[in-house]
């Protein structure tokens, strides 16, 4: 299975963020080009988003915390959702916020 790898550096670990995704996949007809964002910390959360047709929706993964390294992976793969004969996956942004 492919997969993407986004390692966030030089985080505060006394702090916590939220990472925010937006993907978008004109004429995709009616194929589900679903991404599965998966985010970890010391904690773990995974955000998913249908990225066909899209031109709003974002999926945002809250309150993760960064590891003793001061650091936050985010692993992009195909969601299970997605039914695209290539299993094409997409990020075309991602917001981080400090939060506390």
């Amino acid at each position: 299975m492919a997969k993407s790898i986004v390692k966030l550096t030089a985080l505060n670990i006394a702090k916590k963020y939220n990472l925010c995704f937006f993907s978008s996949r004109a004429n995709s007809g009616t194929e589900n080009r679903e991404t599965k964002h998966t985010v970890k910390g010391t904690n773990e959360v995974v955000a998913l988003l249908d990225a066909a047709n899209n031109t709003a929706n974002t999926a945002c993964a809250a309150q993760i915390t960064p590891n003793a390294a001061g650091e936050i992976m985010v692993t992009i793969i195909a969601g299970s959702n997605n039914n695209n004969a290539y299993g094409f996956y997409y990020i075309n942004a991602l917001q981080l916020l400090q939060v506390n």
